[in-house]
């Protein structure tokens, strides 16, 4: 949760989180706010586990790219998703995706033979169990893969 001017910028973390504790959202919304600090503690086997899903996602997109056309677009704005989109990549890696106040990164957007705007094909989403060291448990995947595939069909107004 990020607080924009005038309105939050929310991600499916964030209503994963609401559904799971209430509560949360609200410390969550003061820290956005800056009137108090998120606390520091960092699990250490936790490291671990992001490292093992950042190894399972890179052997996933090194076995994509030995047939497909892949690019991977960590830390890019969503211009370049878009412009990647557009272009028709195969596989569209760490995707930034946003619309209106909702805003997430795709672990990969893989191309599929369906009409869309862009063409004879659209994209669905895959999303993979890591992403900024949450676990399982703390991120749903299917609420993750629902929230991004709504946020894919309202970006198709900025790629006309």
């Amino acid at each position: 949760m990020v607080f924009d001017k005038p309105s939050f910028v929310l991600s499916a973390s964030d209503l994963a989180n609401h559904l799971s504790c209430d509560h949360l959202t609200q410390l969550e919304r003061k820290v956005a706010l800056g009137e108090i600090r998120k606390p520091s503690y960092r699990d250490p086997s936790l490291d671990i586990l992001i490292q093992r899903g950042k190894d399972h996602e890179a052997a996933y997109v090194q076995f994509l790219s030995k047939h497909k056309s892949v690019i991977n677009l960590i830390g890019k704005p969503q211009a370049e998703t878009l412009e990647a989109m557009k272009a028709g990549k195969d596989v569209i890696v760490q995707a930034s995706l946003k619309d209106g106040q909702w805003q997430g990164i795709a672990d990969i957007l893989v191309k599929v033979n369906k009409i869309s705007n862009l063409g004879d094909w659209s994209y669905e989403v895959q999303d993979l169990l890591r992403v900024s060291g949450q676990t399982k448990r703390e991120r749903p995947q299917p609420l993750q893969r629902m929230t991004y595939s709504l946020l894919r069909p309202s970006m198709r107004k900025s790629l006309h």
